[in-house]
């Protein structure tokens, strides 16, 4: 059933990788796709995003007509439909719970999620995915993963290698891809040369950071590289075979992994930073409610959430919604589908204390239709 919905969607052909009208539109790594990602994993975790998945898309034929024309565009833009995939499931929410609520309406000039009547008040609805802000670092440090993957299925050596990222802006990163490819070149350039893979090299990037750097087996490397948290890395540690025999199987060891840190201010910034967006971006009125509905969900493939679940409980920014003037209710979604077996789902809701009583209604609301 969920593989039929899929193909009706998006049509069979987006499946077919080596045809995908994304690849062939996007010219864009498979591993970048988030949604043939998921259809490609065989995990159960997996199967419960398909299941969501779906399920939203099926909601949203009940919607007014442009929901699903704007679903149905971002076909080949696989993260922005997951976003809108999210709006839609907090329309889902708000309409499953008996609140009438408006789709995209425009107010002021602006359009929102939503809009509706509750409580004397007038409420709009603004939603958002949030992610790490290591996020770009981790999608950098994947990417060269997988460039330096396919050097190393050709040579199949034992090594170690070390990527790292030192840079956070989206132009110092773009810079650091186009040296690190060089250096993954040059590095398997000198391997045909000595024939062998005994020897350290390592790439900087054009501001002296290291970015790069392959070695000997060396115990006790990565464990330094964690304490002197030099910068975020991703490594890809490889054992092979001592002596390959023709009569029994050959087994390569790998293990791999990355080392990114989040300080928490960090992570406070990013929900202050939307809010204050759409303050200025929709001035409140009086007798105006505005919901912000986050979702920090951690999935199982290659992509942080905003915060560890496990942090959840030092998220605290009722302090900071007093300050404003603003009637702001922040409500952060957490899904986990990194657990086998059903995915784990809270809702957790900050707000100004004279707000209280709308935050007991929305706690008592069935928050489990935030999961098909």
């Amino acid at each position: 059933m969920i593989f039929d919905e899929l193909c009706f969607f998006f049509g069979l052909n987006y499946f077919e990788v080596e045809g995908s009208e994304f690849l062939r539109k996007q010219e864009i790594n498979f591993s970048q796709n988030s949604i043939l990602r998921i259809v490609s994993s065989r995990d159960t975790p997996s199967y419960f995003m398909l299941l969501d998945f779906v399920c939203l898309l099926k909601f949203s034929d009940r919607l007014i007509p442009q929901v699903k024309e704007t679903l149905s565009s971002l076909k080949c833009q696989p993260d922005r439909l997951r976003d809108r995939l999210f709006e839609v499931m907090i329309l889902r929410f708000f309409i499953s719970n008996g609140i009438n609520v408006v789709p995209n309406p425009t107010l002021q000039g602006k359009e929102v999620e939503g809009f509706f009547r509750w409580d004397d008040f007038n409420c709009t609805v603004e939603c958002k995915k949030l992610y790490s802000v290591e996020n770009n670092r981790l999608k950098f440090l994947h990417w060269g993963h997988q460039v330096f993957l396919k050097k190393w299925l050709k040579y199949q050596p034992e090594i170690f290698a070390f990527i790292f990222c030192p840079n956070t802006s989206e132009e110092e990163i773009n810079s650091d891809k186009t040296v690190l490819l060089q250096g993954i070149k040059e590095y398997f350039q000198e391997v045909k040369k000595r024939r062998s893979f005994n020897f350290n090299f390592e790439k900087l990037n054009i501001k002296g950071q290291k970015i790069l750097q392959f070695e000997e087996r060396n115990v006790g490397l990565f464990e330094n590289l964690q304490v002197l948290n030099i910068a975020p890395f991703y490594y890809f540690i490889v054992s092979v075979p001592e002596l390959y025999s023709s009569d029994r199987l050959n087994i390569n060891q790998t293990k791999f992994g990355f080392n990114l840190s989040m300080d928490l201010s960090e992570i406070h910034g990013r929900f202050k930073k939307e809010v204050s967006k759409k303050n200025k971006q929709h001035p409140i009125i009086d007798k105006q409610l505005r919901f912000f509905f986050f979702e920090n969900e951690l999935p199982s493939f290659v992509e942080l959430p905003l915060l560890p679940h496990k942090e959840i409980s030092k998220i605290n920014l009722t302090n900071y919604l007093e300050s404003l003037k603003e009637n702001n209710i922040i409500c952060l979604i957490n899904k986990n589908f990194s657990k086998k077996g059903i995915p784990e789902v809270s809702l957790t809701v900050f707000c100004k204390s004279e707000l209280n009583h709308i935050k007991d209604k929305i706690l008592a609301m069935n928050f489990a239709l935030f999961i098909y």
